[in-house]
């Protein structure tokens, strides 16, 4: 009984060594058969953060950015940053209506007065 341990206590050190070779980091789970689907999202996991994968996907970003923006510029469209904070219609509303995106503010309080004093208008029922 000793033994068959000792072999496969070798043997899970071998494998082990191997993962690490290969630049895998091994994982010690509990032995609840879950063990495949742990490993696989170790592996996702490290494929998505893999810097250089990171690198190149930010670099595709930059380059679809640049490309939409002289797709605008060429349309006689003007491009507008905004944080991404939810108000990015009311800021477009604003450049269109009153020429200021700053005045999106101004744009969206208008828009909410008139949705509450027609609601009946606005109602999905």
């Amino acid at each position: 009984m000793e033994r068959i341990q000792l072999r496969q206590q070798e043997a899970q050190i071998s494998f082990i060594c191997g993962m690490l070779r290969r630049g895998h980091t091994p994982i010690n789970n509990i032995g609840d058969g879950n063990c495949v689907f742990i490993s696989l999202a170790q592996i996702v996991v490290e494929r998505l953060l893999n810097p250089k994968r990171l690198e190149r996907i930010q670099l595709r970003q930059q380059e679809a950015q640049i490309s939409f923006i002289g797709g605008m510029l060429r349309r006689g469209h003007t491009p507008i940053n905004n944080i991404g904070d939810g108000n990015c219609v009311f800021i477009s509303l604003a450049q269109i209506v009153v020429g200021d995106t700053a005045k999106f503010q101004f744009m969206r309080q208008m828009i909410v007065r008139r949705l509450r004093n027609f609601q009946t208008k606005y109602d999905d029922g």
